[in-house]
């Protein structure tokens, strides 16, 4: 399923499959978002850019129903009136409408405080006069930029809940346990196919590298990336330098993951969290970004990507700092922000830092 905005050629296919398309033109840049899979039209939703905004008319074919289409139409919109600058998302809801509540109120909708509104009489709609009479609830919702959290590895577990945490505040923040790839093809398909609509894809360490890669491959779905101890869109990335530097960090050779836990740190390590990795699907993943690093696809397609870019780098990151400044040398509009003292995993070494700088970043990038 796909998302995106309802374009003039698209209007007749939609309203053949039986969607109403109900409100009409406004003239204030309000519009459609349709849910399609493939060619053939699922739901929609219109977004009314009032102040609040509004989300109306959310339909979706019968035959499509509980599938999820008005969750994702209703998040797209969220997301879509964030973009745009707004904090609040409103909608008014049918006071006997159950189902539709249900839904609302799974999604975080709150009555707004505003009195049941009565609605009586004829309205026009784009198929004619409706008659209506009805009793209005308006709930509302706070709403931040949607983003897609991409894990290390490759062939780790995910261990990003405690930064997805920090960042829900600004970001309305998930992440996901990458699948079991051998290619990096493989593992970019997996995560476009999870952005239904353009967000922030956030990446730590090989997934940095994973979400340059989806830069690359989707530029429409990526509304900026934000890049934590990432490995570098140059040859290897840096791979097989920071290995051997993690490696000398340690007093004798490291056989479990948690004997190396305290070489990604500049000071105390915080608990292990029982990471786990799966040497064959890193190995071979690994094989295939050298083979890629050595094409040289990233440097020459990432020039193209136009959209905000954050990179967070540590000094004690045992990826070295030269891998982000090549990096980000490659974006239109990126910024680096060292992180004096701190290693791999600065949202465990020093709580709130992370999102103190995408606080920053996305206000000096707001519309």
């Amino acid at each position: 399923m796909r998302i995106r905005p309802l374009a003039e050629p698209e209007v007749e296919r939609v309203l053949a499959s039986g969607l109403g398309l109900s409100r009409l033109p406004r003239g204030d840049g309000s519009f459609y978002l349709v849910a399609w899979d493939g060619d053939e039209p699922l739901g929609h939703a219109h977004l009314a850019l009032t102040d609040p905004p509004e989300l109306q008319d959310v339909s979706v074919l019968e035959r499509h129903r509980r599938r999820g289409v008005a969750t994702a139409l209703t998040r797209a919109a969220e997301h879509d009136a964030a973009r745009r600058g707004h904090a609040k998302l409103t909608l008014t809801v049918g006071i006997d409408n159950q189902p539709a509540q249900d839904v609302y109120r799974k999604l975080g909708y709150v009555d707004s405080g505003v009195p049941p509104r009565r609605v009586q009489g004829t309205v026009l709609i784009r198929s004619g006069p409706l008659e209506v009479d009805d009793s209005l609830l308006t709930w509302e919702k706070p709403i931040r930029p949607a983003a897609l959290l991409l894990h290390g590895g490759p062939g780790m577990i995910d261990y990003l809940a405690p930064l997805v945490e920090e960042l829900q505040p600004v970001l309305d923040a998930r992440s996901y346990q990458q699948g079991r790839h051998l290619a990096v093809a493989d593992y970019v398909a997996e995560a476009v196919e999870l952005v239904a609509w353009p967000q922030w894809v956030v990446g730590h360490s090989w997934g940095g590298y994973l979400a340059l890669q989806i830069a690359a491959a989707a530029p429409d779905s990526v509304d900026g990336l934000i890049l934590i101890g990432t490995l570098g869109a140059v040859g290897d990335g840096g791979m097989r330098a920071a290995r051997a530097e993690l490696r000398s960090r340690l007093s004798r050779p490291a056989e479990t993951l948690e004997e190396l836990w305290p070489a990604w740190f500049a000071g105390d390590p915080p608990p292990f969290p029982d990471l786990r990795e799966d040497l064959a699907q890193n190995e071979a993943t690994v094989g295939d970004l050298v083979r890629l690093g050595v094409e040289g696809h990233l440097p020459r397609a990432l020039p193209a990507y136009t959209r905000p870019v954050l990179l967070l780098h540590g000094t004690y990151d045992h990826i070295a700092l030269e891998r982000a400044v090549e990096t980000a040398a490659l974006f239109p509009d990126a910024e680096l922000r060292v992180l004096d003292g701190l290693g791999h995993f600065p949202w465990l070494e020093q709580e709130g830092l992370v999102r103190e700088h995408v606080v920053d970043f996305l206000a000096s990038h707001s519309s």
